[in-house]
């Protein structure tokens, strides 16, 4: 479930609990907004997160805006959305080739198309020119006048188009970082981010693309665009790409919108006989920009080469189970030292996890595979009066870290589908889960615990003890067997004979079961002893922690003080 919230600070979560209070009342706002064709202004702010991508940490392009709206805002817009989008299915107003935010549609229809056009022209003994075109922030910089009239265009007027007016004028951002706001901007120009409805628009604004391109077939997904023509003259190939990358350029012009220059690319895709014999390398630019021919393009998440033999692709997804295999030999060496049981519950690491079987975002697959419930952080663990055995390791575990239950462990690795999840799912079922339920533990060889140290010295104390009654027996047999065979050979022996044995016999037993009784003792007492040192082993780390985090505070606390003192004398002066 969604933790974030925008500047109302209403939650997802507190709006599916206060569902029944508050559905009449949001049903008559919504309604209310469109017949009236006013969007309320307090659902135009935005909240917005930068996150560090790369890079110069003080340049802003290294940074990836995040935006938040209002929940309640987001859920009017689903059903806005809802309608638009059957009233241009219906209508048949998308093109075709428009593979991006629509139902029935994704990156493999959108690679597909484009695949299946190549391949037919190389059947036929040509080759195929294909153009990348990157756009430069294409979200953010529509203009609100041109899409107005756009809407118009393909039927969307009179309250509809008002209400969508309402909608894109007057939206203002807050950007917030540690707890630092900066002053409200208004955004004069895009769709909204992180909006339902912002996709669809942007969708409509680019549809005429294509109408623009003479001879050039095009391929959208969303903002990427793909531009092919077939041919067996490169030559001829050359003129066309060129002659409708100036209507393209054109287009954009008047739509405002730019392209990436740096990020166009262009490959001729053919047979190896084909490329091989090649009489002219084509020179594709636009607007003066020389557009770089490639041989290998990442497209849509898929590697495509100029053969269509997909070893690109083949070497790429290799490297990556590759790394994902060495990732899961190091979790079989280190996966004991973050693996918990605490009452009968085991948890995994779950960043460690994650990785192994192949996730890339670590931190979205968590939240998206596992419940809140089935997650959990060591200082939660703690906090509980749980006295976890594995809080200190050789490398250390964070406060922050978080583990995930056995049921949460199953949904992350049902969500892999890369071939060493089997195989690890296969080698914790089968090796790890089993000895965790054991001992507590999944260790590496040599690496003992506090509580698995307890458990070995008992049952070493348990063993002394077990062979102790095995040889106070065997010496107590012994002596009966040796005296019984001294009695047999004796000629006058008797009965005085048997009773001295049996005597002697008493004695030495009350002797040994002293002896046996205090032994019992010591060996308790050992073990308690032993208890006793590990349990004084974790209040020393225990006393080392609190020490370091005292001097922590008191190094703060003097920093903090020669500040206020520095204050002091600048406010005097």
């Amino acid at each position: 479930m969604a933790k974030s919230t925008g500047l109302d600070k209403i939650s997802t979560k507190l709006i599916k609990q206060a569902g029944d209070t508050i559905t009449e009342s949001l049903l008559e706002v919504f309604n209310l907004s469109l017949r009236t064709g006013i969007f309320p202004d307090d659902w135009k702010f935005a909240k917005v997160t930068p996150i560090y991508k790369s890079g110069n940490k003080t340049l802003c392009e290294n940074y990836r805006p995040i935006s938040v709206i209002s929940n309640i805002a987001k859920i009017f817009e689903k059903l806005v959305c809802r309608q638009l989008n059957t009233f241009l299915d219906n209508n048949n107003i998308i093109v075709k080739n428009q593979s991006g935010f629509r139902r029935n549609h994704s990156t493999e229809t959108s690679l597909l198309q484009s695949t299946e056009m190549w391949l037919k022209s190389m059947d036929q003994g040509q080759i195929n020119g294909v153009i990348f075109l990157d756009l430069k922030k294409a979200f953010d910089t529509i203009d609100h006048q041109i899409l107005l009239s756009k809407l118009q265009a393909y039927g969307i007027r009179d309250r509809t188009l008002k209400w969508l007016q309402s909608y894109l004028d007057q939206r203002k951002q807050i950007c917030m970082l540690n707890n630092c706001k900066s002053d409200i901007e208004t955004i004069r120009c895009g769709v909204p981010q992180g909006s339902n409805l912002g996709p669809l628009l942007f969708l409509i604004y680019i549809n005429d693309l294509p109408n623009c391109l003479e001879t050039t077939h095009s391929n959208l997904f969303a903002d990427d665009t793909i531009l092919s023509f077939q041919g067996h003259l490169s030559i001829d190939i050359e003129y066309k790409l060129n002659k409708d990358l100036v209507n393209a350029q054109k287009w954009l012009s008047a739509n405002k919108l730019t392209l990436n220059n740096e990020k166009n690319k262009y490959m001729i895709i053919g047979s190896q006989q084909r490329l091989k014999n090649l009489d002219h390398v084509p020179k594709i630019s636009i607007s003066g920009h020389q557009i770089e021919r490639v041989y290998k393009k990442e497209a849509l998440g898929i590697v495509i080469d100029d053969r269509l033999s997909w070893n690109r692709q083949n070497e790429e997804q290799c490297n990556k189970i590759s790394k994902n295999i060495n990732l899961l030999r190091k979790a079989k060496d280190y996966v004991g030292l973050d693996t918990l049981k605490i009452i009968g519950k085991i948890y995994f690491a779950a960043r460690e996890l994650a990785l192994t079987l192949g996730y890339v975002n670590t931190r979205s697959v968590v939240g998206n595979h596992t419940r809140e419930r089935q997650r959990i952080t060591l200082g939660e663990l703690r906090g509980s009066g749980i006295r976890t055995p594995f809080a200190d390791t050789p490398e250390g575990m964070q406060p922050n870290k978080v583990f995930v239950t056995e049921a949460g462990f199953y949904s992350l690795v049902l969500g892999s589908r890369l071939p060493t999840a089997r195989e690890f799912q296969d080698w914790v079922c089968e090796d790890v889960l089993p000895s965790i339920r054991e001992t507590g533990t999944c260790t590496l060889p040599g690496v003992v615990n506090d509580i698995k140290g307890i458990e070995d010295e008992e049952l070493r104390r348990l063993a002394d003890i077990e062979r102790m009654e095995a040889r106070h027996e065997l010496v107590r047999k012994g002596k009966l067997v040796k005296d019984s065979k001294a009695v047999s050979r004796g000629k006058k022996g008797g009965l005085a004979a048997q009773e001295k044995i049996r005597q002697t016999e008493k004695e030495l037993e009350g002797k040994e079961f002293k002896v046996y009784e205090q032994e019992k003792e010591i060996t308790k007492l050992r073990i308690k002893v032993s208890c006793l040192k590990v349990e004084i082993d974790v209040l020393e780390e225990e006393n080392e922690r609190l020490a370091e985090e005292m001097n922590e505070l008191v190094d703060t606390n003097i920093e903090l003080t020669e500040e206020v003192e520095k204050m002091k004398s600048e406010k005097t002066t």
